[in-house]
């Protein structure tokens, strides 16, 4: 397809414009939204287009003629009106009313509502089953003693999550009816975290129900649910041949992974080191199918394999899912299979590109899906990039330079895709596919035969199941060896839209010119500039504190030149779903520093996620030391004798656990030794250096820090909570006084040592959103303050507001920047912040 010449304007070339022009209309669509600008976006692309007829003609004499750019303006601006026109619209009867109606200013709405299961219930990272649901009626629920709410007719779609042992056996078709709490989803708090709300937005859904209990189930029609069964029929016995992990391995292999439960571990040790596609419904399965089909027809005529393999791919479909990429590969499939059959040579690109515009004419919205976007790139570099680079090739052996090319090509195209969404690369991952190659083939073939004898006998298809035992251990062991090397997944930071445009024209550029080629290694050069050289000079100049929120404990990343510490690690839910995206997306690959002032189990599953994404240089155990304070009574009396700073690791089985029953204060002294010590073992696997934070000030740069309260951690049976803490640090002129979930009593014992510091007009506050005593708020001389972990109370913002100082954060807020320079800033637009 190559570029529109004078006098011999050919309409394939035309067309190919118009469907890329559709397209970038609908990409357009996702950024005019965000400002409620598509109408203003469609008239500007038809001025630019009238402008671009006008001039560039006569300065690009090969490229289109006049009436070639107004039409590609007129599909822009077409695709901008359809695209907005198909966007999901919340209806008069939608669920999600109910929020509004019934809810008030309330977070959640305790509900109950019966509906039909629309998909195939799986489960979530936190274990618990989740599925989206056809809602037909609802019920609020009232407090005891009053009277009922009216059961209302409602739409629209819902988000459902259950505990597991209540969704275990849900499929598709099922009438049931529901108890739980009705939730409107939440956009992205934190820099790089997933934003569920649009999501679920672009599937038609508004709300979301977390749901306790299940009654009521009907059974769903067998008609309308046979691929659920036959996919569970061969699920079940690839399960009973091999068991966990290998069999759920298998499954995916075969089906994709969004038609089995396979564990997160598994899918993420996979995607770390570049095998994601591999466990992905894709081109890849769709080409085993009809090799196979093929290979059993090969007697048969033209037109009878041709059936056979449209039923072939039409049953996949059915097994996997209607998954863009699956769609894609499918369509692509069938039109291969016609020109096979009736003799007709099939243009690759050109049918790519009719496959994309019929999909994104059905579904505008799948522009935004992750798997539609890799798909389509993944094949276009295949079709264009993997015969030249294999002709570069030339000097090796022919397998080994085409199982190079293949991966190296699709990785290309791929590659500014997964730098804009994830900001980390897999150095690995073309010797990973190279090496895993036969395995992945093995396994893939023998997954789908295996599942095509299991739909006809069980028996039979699990005892070629086990055939894969060996191969599937052998893979495993190697995606789990390569996460073990040093640097298996780099993260290089966000890319900005801007370079993703200029990767991708530069590799348009490459890949239409020959003559660019000769100077490769130039324009690979420009390459790795474009995409690493503003993130490398962002992070050397960066001075920067990062208050992240939504998390338990408070959490802070600092970012000084090149260098990154952080101050707790959020719980395990905070550092899974908020710090460990966002480090990605700052392109972090070591911490220099952490401060840890919680020692729970949360805050040690959460460091344990933080290792094993990052090592960890210098880990500061910042929890003071178990005994009492001064005056104070500890349990039984007496103090509790604090263990020395450089003690042995403890051995957990030498515990008397019997001895942890006997006093609360020896219980508490042991499970903050036992945490000590899993802690330090952990840093152990990852070579990083454990301290515990003396009495005086300590240097972390930037920081010089020190706690100020409590000197040391009081164990008292008849406490109510844990005491708060008081910290105190410097970043040049600027002074920070942080107050964890200290309390008002706490607060006023702590006043004298507050006026001690004679805090600067540079003062700061941050403090996990306790109410504050007015003479914290008024007796020091804050710039501004920032509240995470909880809502601060009215009556507190009120009297910073009074005073005339800023308050930014809270627990309905969003992350929050601070400089030496400008201060306070959100860290997320609020516009793309609105929830």
């Amino acid at each position: 397809m190559g570029l529109n010449r004078p006098g011999n304007q050919h309409p394939v070339n035309v067309v190919a414009l118009l469907l890329l022009a559709y397209g970038l209309g609908l990409l357009l669509l996702g950024l005019s939204e965000v400002a409620q600008a598509w109408v203003l976006s469609a008239g500007v692309a038809l001025v630019v287009a009238t402008i671009a007829a006008l001039i560039l003609p006569r300065l690009w004499v090969t490229g289109p003629r006049s009436w070639g750019w107004i039409l590609m303006g007129v599909m822009l601006a077409l695709a901008l009106v359809y695209g907005h026109l198909r966007l999901p619209q919340v209806g008069p009867q939608d669920i999600s009313r109910l929020l509004v109606v019934e809810s008030g200013d309330r977070p959640s709405l305790p509900i109950t509502v019966t509906g039909t299961i629309l998909d195939s219930p799986s489960l979530t990272r936190s274990q618990r089953v989740r599925f989206l649901l056809r809602p037909q009626s609802a019920q609020a629920l009232v407090a005891q003693g009053a009277p009922p709410g009216d059961r209302l007719t409602v739409s629209g779609s819902l988000y459902v999550t259950v505990p597991l042992l209540k969704g275990t056996g849900l499929h598709p078709g099922q009438r049931l009816t529901l108890w739980g709490n009705l939730y409107q989803p939440q956009s992205p708090r934190n820099p790089g975290s997933f934003d569920f709300q649009a999501y679920l937005r672009r599937q038609g859904t508004f709300a979301g129900l977390k749901a306790w209990r299940v009654q009521g189930i009907a059974p769903a029609s067998p008609g309308l649910t046979w691929g659920w069964h036959l996919r569970q029929r061969i699920i079940q016995a690839q399960a009973q041949a091999l068991g966990s992990p290998a069999a759920p391995l298998l499954s995916a292999m075969a089906l994709g992974r969004k038609a089995v439960d396979l564990p997160f571990d598994i899918q993420d040790a996979f995607a770390r080191v570049g095998l994601a596609h591999t466990i992905a419904a894709s081109g890849f399965h769709v080409s085993l199918v009809l090799g196979v089909i093929l290979a059993l027809a090969r007697s048969q005529s033209p037109q009878v394999r041709f059936g056979l393999g449209l039923t072939a791919l039409l049953l996949f479909l059915g097994l996997t899912g209607a998954q863009p990429s699956v769609l894609r590969a499918v369509i692509m499939g069938a039109a291969a299979l016609g020109g096979m059959a009736w003799d007709q040579q099939v243009k690759s690109l050109g049918l790519l590109l009719v496959t994309a515009f019929v999909l994104l004419l059905v579904q505008p919205l799948w522009i935004f899906d992750l798997g539609f976007q890799l798909s389509f790139s993944a094949t276009f570099g295949l079709l264009t990039t993997a015969a030249p680079l294999a002709d570069r090739l030339d000097r090796w052996p022919p397998t080994l330079a085409s199982a190079v090319a293949v991966p190296l090509a699709a990785t290309l195209w791929t590659l500014p895709l997964q730098l804009f969404h994830f900001g980390v690369f897999s150095p690995y991952s073309i010797p990973m596919n190279v090496v895993t190659l036969p395995l992945v083939f093995v396994l893939s073939l023998g997954g789908i035969v295996s599942a095509i004898v299991a739909a006809l006998w069980s028996w039979g298809g699990m005892m070629l199941a086990h055939l894969a035992h060996y191969p599937a251990q052998l893979l495993l062991a190697l995606v789990a060896g390569c996460n073990q090397l040093p640097g298996s997944a780099l993260a290089v930071g966000q890319v900005a839209l801007g370079q993703v445009v200029l990767l991708y024209g530069l590799m348009v550029v490459i890949w239409l010119w020959r003559w660019v080629r000769l100077g490769w290694w130039v324009m690979v050069s420009v390459w790795v500039a474009i995409a690493l050289l503003p993130g490398w000079y962002q992070q050397q100049t960066l001075a920067r504190l990062t208050f992240l929120q939504g998390n338990p404990i408070p959490t802070a990343i600092v970012q000084f030149q090149g260098q990154t510490g952080l101050i707790n690690s959020g719980g395990e839910a905070g550092a899974t779903y908020s710090l460990v995206p966002f480090l990605r997306q700052e392109g972090v690959n070591r911490l220099q520093w952490v401060l840890s002032t919680d020692r729970s189990l949360d805050t040690y599953q959460g460091w344990s996620q933080v290792l094993d994404q990052l090592p960890v240089q210098r880990f500061v155990d910042g929890v003071p030391p178990l005994g009492t304070e001064p005056g104070d009574g500890g349990a039984a009396g007496q103090p509790v004798d604090p263990q020395p700073a450089d003690r042995q690791q403890v051995d957990r089985q030498q515990i008397d656990r019997q001895q942890i029953d006997r006093q609360p204060a020896d219980r508490q002294q042991i499970e903050n030794l036992w945490l000590q010590s899993a802690l330090k073992e952990r840093l152990a696997q990852v070579q990083g250096h454990y301290d515990l934070l003396p009495a005086q000030a300590q240097t972390l740069n930037p920081l010089t820090l020190q706690r100020l309260w409590p000197t040391s951690f009081v164990a008292d049976s008849t406490a109510n909570s844990t005491p708060g803490q008081l910290w105190h640090w410097t970043w040049g002129q600027h002074h920070w006084l942080a107050f964890f979930s200290l309390s008002e009593p706490e607060q006023e014992n702590l006043l004298p040592v507050l006026r001690a510091l004679d805090l600067p007009p540079t003062a700061w506050l941050w403090w996990t959103g306790e109410p504050l005593l007015p003479e914290v708020i008024t007796g020091f001389p804050w710039q501004g303050a920032i509240a995470t972990v909880k809502e601060p109370p009215l009556a507190t913002l009120e009297q910073f507001q009074q005073q005339g100082i800023p308050v930014y954060g809270g627990d309905r807020q969003t992350a929050v920047y601070w400089d030496p320079r400008h201060g306070i800033q959100p860290a997320l637009d609020p516009i793309e912040a609105e929830i």
